[in-house]
């Protein structure tokens, strides 16, 4: 057996304090959420509550040597990726399998590196080599692996869906024509990476008073309200041809002569109560119908970066990314004897495009082209 241990160099060109996650910890480092910042919180000085997201979206670094999260500055291959502003929303995220490595400047940075008084997270993205290299790669997470809540066990709920699928690949290289570009494969080269998540994530369970059987053929002697009190009826008194009839046999039943088809009907649209005896809903209040409502967060993410070595002192690369990232969940509304469902949710669509160029004498870039844009739309 052969053990090996090289020292850590002594950084000389400054003074700042900085920690490192290379490409092999983070590909063999793994978070619930695939969450790339949420290894950040491995490094010294870094407080990270949670497992990071819990998929590709907004995210941030957490507090880093006492600063607020909110303090920090997040790159993206030396670009700033908080458009917004507030280094606690990273917006550009990339997916794991794309991420080169992560630097963390704590503290007595440059001043290239201002902006924040907090810590600088640098994020790179990988490149292409001389060979040609892919992957693809599935994630599951699953509800038949999930204990039930306690809630829905006392209520008969199924457990919700939990669904977070992440699959995805990608592909990098040389681009070389034999003879005639490129054919020693040391000018130019491409990675691409595409990851898609098609999650279902539980939403919140709903309680609601549903007609009950009896109560759809005018029989209220069993009904209570949300309250529990017994349901009494008053009666109009202006039922039959000439409108000036009893409507009611009694205080808890409708005369059957005087049942209206068409609201029958109606109240026959309504699910019927999945409880036979009403319970006490978690917000208060009886309730005999609950339904476990699913978001829907589909993730779709595309990474395009093309290196150039102009010559042996200067190289630059062109980065493209398009992400979606999408909520669709059912809203219900309940009140009196009226229930509804709709499909609402947003659509967010971020993507930006980053050209720089690095002089080969310091590598650090003389040269930054950004073109960024989010945009949220209701649905």
């Amino acid at each position: 057996m052969n053990v090996e241990a090289a020292p850590t160099p002594v950084q000389t060109e400054s003074s700042e304090r900085s920690a490192l996650l290379d490409s092999n910890e983070i590909s063999h480092l793994s978070t619930p959420g695939r969450d790339a910042l949420a290894l950040v919180r491995l490094l010294p000085g870094v407080v990270k509550d949670g497992e990071g997201g819990s998929q590709l979206g907004t995210s941030g670094a957490g507090a880093v040597s006492g600063t607020r999260e909110v303090s920090n500055s997040i790159s993206l291959d030396g670009v700033n990726g908080n458009p917004r502003g507030g280094g606690n929303r990273f917006d550009t995220p990339l997916n794991m399998e794309a991420v080169s490595e992560i630097k963390v400047l704590l503290n007595n940075y440059q001043a290239e590196y201002g902006q924040s008084g907090g810590a600088i997270v640098n994020i790179t993205t990988k490149s292409g080599t001389r060979n040609f290299h892919g992957e693809g790669y599935y994630y599951g997470r699953n509800e038949a692996l999930n204990a039930n809540d306690t809630f829905n066990n006392k209520t008969g709920l199924a457990r919700p869906r939990y669904r977070f699928n992440t699959v995805g690949y990608n592909v990098g290289g040389p681009v070389y024509w034999p003879g005639r570009f490129n054919s020693d494969k040391n000018k130019l080269f491409f990675f691409f990476s595409q990851e898609i998540w098609p999650t279902h994530t539980p939403g919140t369970a709903r309680y609601f008073m549903m007609p009950t059987a009896l109560e759809r053929k005018g029989d209220f002697s069993q009904s209570v309200d949300k309250q529990g009190d017994k349901v009494t009826l008053a009666d109009p008194k202006n039922c039959g041809a000439a409108g000036n009839q009893a409507c009611l046999l009694d205080s808890t039943h409708v005369n059957p002569a005087f049942v209206n088809p068409n609201t029958q009907a109606l109240l026959n649209l309504f699910p019927m109560p999945t409880l036979s005896t009403p319970l006490v809903a978690p917000g208060g209040g009886l309730y005999n119908y609950a339904v476990q409502s699913t978001i829907d967060k589909p993730v779709n993410q595309q990474v395009l970066r093309v290196d150039y070595n102009i010559t042996d002192k200067l190289h630059t690369f062109f980065r493209g990314m398009n992400m979606t990232n999408n909520t669709f969940a059912w809203k219900f509304n309940s009140k009196a004897n009226t229930f509804g469902g709709c499909r609402a949710g947003t659509i967010t669509t971020a993507g930006n495009l980053a050209f720089t160029s690095f002089d080969g004498r310091n590598d650090k870039p003389n040269a930054q082209l950004l073109l960024e844009g989010i945009a949220t739309l209701p649905i």
